[in-house]
């Protein structure tokens, strides 16, 4: 059996650290290692960060600047709403962590203003999760 691993992460000594883990819990007889840095490598490694929710699934932040009405949407078309969330002008689409939006907030925040079915289908770009930056806040 053969078990492909993607590790990305913040010290090569994880690496090594996995492959003995997987190797003894699966009892594998090899062991392929892809070692990744950066969302751009992972995006080309996996391919899967690209997705729907449904617009009632969705987390807008809830802070201050988040949250204040946006003119510029408030004067689109429900349709031209819709367009700017399925196919952004710029490229810039909702991007999510879990069902928590981290971009796009102003344009799902005025979709559910408008009431739109909870039901709608949101593409969403799903981001990775933050990186720890010392070996203590690694969830274990």
């Amino acid at each position: 059996m053969c078990v492909p691993i993607a590790i990305w992460g913040y010290r090569a000594y994880k690496v090594g650290r996995a492959v003995q883990v997987a190797h003894k819990a699966a009892q594998v007889t090899a062991i392929t290692v892809v070692a990744v840095e950066g969302h751009n490598a992972i995006q080309a490694v996996t391919n899967d960060d690209a997705g729907e929710r449904e617009l009632g699934d969705l987390e807008p932040i809830d802070a201050p600047g988040h949250n204040e009405p946006r003119p510029e949407l408030e004067e689109l078309t429900d349709e031209e709403l819709t367009e700017s969330v399925n196919e952004p002008k710029n490229g810039d689409g909702v991007k999510v962590r879990g069902n928590e939006v981290r971009d796009g907030n102003g344009r799902v925040n005025e979709m559910k203003n408008r009431g739109f079915p909870d039901d709608t289908k949101i593409p969403v770009e799903e981001l990775p999760p933050p990186e720890p930056m010392a070996p203590w806040e690694t969830p274990q």
